[in-house]
C-alpha cells in the first residue's frame, strides 16, 4: 500500500454494508494530480459514460433503512441502473461510479482516455 501511494496513488478502503458484508479495496489515481482533470470534470465523464451504456444512473438517499450502501448497479424491468448515495462525497461519488463501471463492458464503446485509465485501473486491482 505504501509503494502505491508513493506512485501517485490514493487508497481508499470503504464498507459496503449490505447482506453479504462486502468489502471494496479501490485504488484510484489522484485525479488532479495525474491527468490534471477537477473532480467535477471526471464525475461528469463517468456519469456520460453510464448513459453511453445506457444505464440509467441517480443519486438517492441510500442509508434509510436496513441496507445501507454508497450505491450499486441492478437491473429492474430489463434496465440496467446504478443508484449512489446522494449524501456521499463528490471523490466517494467518483470512486463508487469508476468501481461499478469497472464491472461493466465498455470495450464496444469509445471513452476518453482518462475515463478508461480508470477504468482499467481498478479492474486490474480486482483482478479482472
Amino acid at each position: 500500500a505504501r509503494e502505491l501511494a508513493q506512485a501517485g496513488y490514493a487508497i481508499d478502503i470503504f464498507t459496503r454494508r449490505d447482506p453479504i458484508s462486502l468489502f471494496a479495496l479501490t485504488v484510484a489515481p489522484q485525479t488532479e494530480k495525474m491527468t490534471g482533470m477537477k473532480d467535477e470534470s471526471i464525475l461528469t465523464l463517468l456519469e456520460e459514460t453510464a448513459e453511453k451504456l445506457s444505464i440509467k444512473l441517480g443519486y438517492e438517499d441510500l442509508r434509510k433503512g436496513v441496507v445501507a450502501t454508497p450505491g450499486g448497479i441492478f437491473v429492474l424491468r430489463g434496465e440496467q441502473r446504478i443508484l449512489i448515495h446522494k449524501g456521499l462525497s463528490l471523490k466517494e461519488k467518483i470512486d463508487v461510479l469508476t468501481d461499478i463501471l469497472s464491472g461493466v463492458d465498455t470495450e464496444d464503446i469509445h471513452l476518453p482516455p482518462d475515463v478508461r485509465k480508470r477504468l482499467d485501473r481498478v479492474m486490474e486491482v480486482k483482478g479482472g
